[in-house]
């Protein structure tokens, strides 16, 4: 009899509860109504996607690793807009499917009985969603888009949530600060503009929303390049910013003061992007980086020697690229291009992961060799950096032309160069000669033992590492092949290199022309006519038959043929009355067609036609 009246109980119990709910259903509008669906929305379905969203932001905002060699974004979630951009982690999909489920489960948009006929009846029946904590679901929703980089996506949610509570007007605002902040995100400045101009700070009604219009307002104007007008908001955004982000926020306000000219500012600026218990050493290492590059002190050995020291560390072996390159900086800064072209030096020897951060000393490196007028030096500095570089980096058009230009220029420039060295022998004796050219082939066998030692180290570490044994391939010898990926030639960059350098050491330097072969044509090409060898016959370096050599002439042109034999040096000194003007005519042409290149060529950018003008000056002063 109990347990008939358990079960008994337990069915009046359910008819009760499904009763109840039938009477709170979203096709009714009542009170009840109103708060059961209220209570079913905050703890059921928007919790769940709440705690989803808290955690994949966390883990955004903390795992993202920033680009510091560009200006670094306000957010994560803005790399989503760059293709070219590593993509942050996190997958909001979930939290939208909850929201999406939330509207769709729990919204009332059955008007309620007309009570009175009251204003303020009136404007609760004129509402379009009566469920009193739905809001939180859109707002919710369009957060999670914009994280999950469909900013146009978010930008309409936002936009409906504006017009559709317009009850609200705390919901109203921050929907318009995000949708500002989905534009900016795809760079619609104009947009963003629009409503920024129609919300005043002191007038939001809370400091959430006042910090969401901080970091609006910092963001578009950073993005239109008024970074002036920024600091402010960008401050104020990155006091009331947490963890990783805070971090972000400052180091950018490092930049944008850098970029202003404020060296002591950013110095504080990039001071307290570096600080925090929980701040990665990535971080720090870079807001350290970025200090040197602003120190104003006039006394730089301290920070040098800081410098110096961090590059002794084992964990800073990847970064030591960048350490050099600062301290590079910190030497250029005060006119020691001696120091600054070591430094420099050093740290494309020392990069390891290559990229943007061994271009940037390229670059460094070849201004200062182009503003030597070097040519030679600067070129392959600026072929190897520039295709490195994003199409954002500052003045990208104007490296990528001064890139091209040079690699005609250095054609000539090592024209130059060499002639104006083989006159500087000429003058010497015979046996200072000789001992110049002795020096040269020892210093090129020397430095082609090193390569081909380094190149068979490198090959053994690769086939260890291959073979899953790092240990063995450390001091292994091992065959030496270049092409070791077994691609296009072309599309090897370390055999391209290599097939180059032996290019140039068989060659010389030349012109891409027809006829590059031509006798005499190892320093310069002439427009008139040479005298070309005979395919028929096959002949040595004097044009003589071979079979007509005697075996002692045949040593003598092989040693001529060497660059490891003094005799390879000897036979290009100039050493008749003929042979000097034939150098100085060759000087004369490179150092014309180098003015007419930096003039015409590089469209009148100042420093470049400063350049022009330095050759015109060297060419006169020869004539």
């Amino acid at each position: 009899m109990r347990s008939l009246a358990r079960i008994s109980a337990l069915c009046v119990l359910s008819a009760l509860l499904l009763l109840a709910a039938a009477a709170c259903s979203v096709n009714k509008n009542t009170a009840a109504s109103r708060r059961w669906q209220e209570f079913t929305t905050r703890y059921n379905v928007y919790y769940n996607g709440s705690e989803h969203y808290k955690e994949q932001l966390k883990a955004m905002e903390k795992g993202y690793q920033d680009d510091y060699s560009r200006r670094v974004l306000m957010h994560p979630a803005e790399a989503h807009s760059d293709p070219k951009m590593t993509k942050p982690t996190g997958d909001f999909k979930r939290t939208i499917e909850k929201m999406q489920k939330a509207i769709q489960l729990h919204s009332i948009t059955k008007k309620p009985k007309k009570r009175t006929s009251s204003p303020k009846d009136k404007a609760f029946r004129a509402r379009e969603e009566f469920n009193p904590f739905l809001h939180n679901a859109w707002l919710m929703m369009g957060r999670a888009q914009y994280f999950n980089g469909d900013f146009l996506g978010a930008a309409s949610t936002f936009f409906y949530i504006s017009r559709h509570f317009k009850w609200l007007p705390e919901v109203v605002d921050e929907a318009k600060l995000w949708q500002v902040r989905s534009y900016l995100a795809m760079d619609w400045l104009y947009e963003a503009e629009n409503i920024l101009a129609h919300i005043h700070r002191d007038k939001l009604a809370t400091s959430s929303l006042q910090s969401l219009y901080d970091f609006d307002q910092a963001d578009y104007l950073v993005r239109s390049g008024k970074g002036q007008e920024a600091v402010p908001f960008l401050t104020r955004a990155a006091e009331k910013a947490h963890g990783s982000q805070k971090n972000r926020l400052w180091f950018l306000l490092g930049q944008v003061q850098r970029d202003l000219g404020n060296k002591g500012q950013a110095y504080q600026a990039f001071a307290k992007a570096g600080k925090g218990a929980s701040t990665d050493y990535r971080t720090k290492f870079n807001a350290r980086i970025a200090q040197s590059e602003v120190f104003t002190g006039s006394n730089i050995k301290g920070e040098v020697n800081a410098l110096k020291s961090m590059a002794r560390y084992q964990r800073n072996k990847e970064y030591q690229d960048q350490i050099y390159y600062a301290i590079g900086n910190l030497y250029l800064s005060r006119a020691d291009s001696a120091k600054a072209e070591e430094n420099y030096a050093l740290a494309i020897e020392k990069s390891v992961n290559g990229g943007i951060n061994k271009a940037l000393p390229q670059l460094a490196l070849g201004s200062i060799y182009f503003t030597q007028h070097d040519y030679v030096k600067a070129q392959p500095l600026y072929s190897e950096a520039v295709p490195a570089l994003p199409e954002t980096y500052p003045d990208y058009k104007k490296l990528k032309l001064r890139s091209d230009v040079l690699d005609e220029l250095a054609t000539y420039s090592g024209n130059v160069q060499l002639q104006d060295s083989l006159l500087d022998l000429s003058k010497l004796s015979e046996e200072e000669q000789m001992k110049v050219c002795t020096r040269l082939a020892e210093e090129y066998v020397k430095k082609q033992k090193e390569a081909e030692e380094e190149a068979r180290r490198q090959e053994a570490i690769a086939e260890a590492n291959a073979q899953g044994n790092p240990a063995a391939g450390k001091d292994g010898p091992t065959q030496f092949t270049m092409n070791t990926d077994k691609s296009w030639y072309f599309y090897n960059t370390q055999t391209k290199a290599a097939g180059k350098t032996e290019f140039q050491r068989r060659w010389g330097s030349r012109k891409n022309e027809d006829d590059w072969r031509r006798r005499n044509k190892n320093t310069f090409s002439f427009d008139e006519a040479d005298s070309e060898i005979d395919d028929g016959e096959e002949t040595g370096s004097e044009g003589l038959p071979t079979d007509s050599v005697s075996p002692e002439q045949k040593e003598a042109l092989a040693a001529q043929s060497d660059p490891g034999k003094p005799e390879y040096y000897l036979k290009d000194i100039p050493k008749t009355e003929q042979e000097v003007k034939n150098s100085n005519d060759i000087i004369q042409e490179g150092l014309y067609n180098m003015g007419v290149i930096l003039k015409d060529k590089l469209e009148d950018f100042t420093d470049e036609a400063d350049e022009a003008l330095a050759d015109f000056a060297r060419l006169l002063h020869r004539a």
